[in-house]
């Protein structure tokens, strides 16, 4: 009976061991995926900031060539743009007022 119980205590370490083993290399290959993974993030954040820096750059000095290239008569006209563009915004809010204002009134 002594011969059984040292055979199942044998096995059952033996089955022990090779969990233990198993999990540390499981634990292991994670730990390497989560390091390849990190430094795959840290090399496309280093990609995204060099190309939003050259959008940057090419932004800056597109805004540097207008400034430099108008003219005061040029400006002049911005400014009928911009009073244009408040022209038509404050037709659009009259029409919509023109339309909600009745529906108001109409229910009181």
């Amino acid at each position: 009976m002594q011969k059984f119980i040292d055979q199942a205590k044998g096995t059952l370490d033996q089955a022990k061991q090779n969990a233990t083993g198993e999990i540390q290399e499981q634990i292991n290959s994670s730990v390497n995926k989560l390091d390849s993974i990190r430094s795959d993030i840290k090399k496309k954040i280093g990609d995204f900031r060099t190309q939003f820096n050259q959008t940057t750059k090419f932004a800056s000095e597109a805004m540097k060539t207008v400034n430099e290239t108008t003219t005061p008569s040029m400006l002049k006209y911005y400014d009928y743009v911009w009073y244009a563009g408040i022209g038509v915004s404050s037709v659009y809010l009259l029409i919509v007022l023109c339309h909600c204002v009745p529906m108001l009134c109409y229910r009181w």
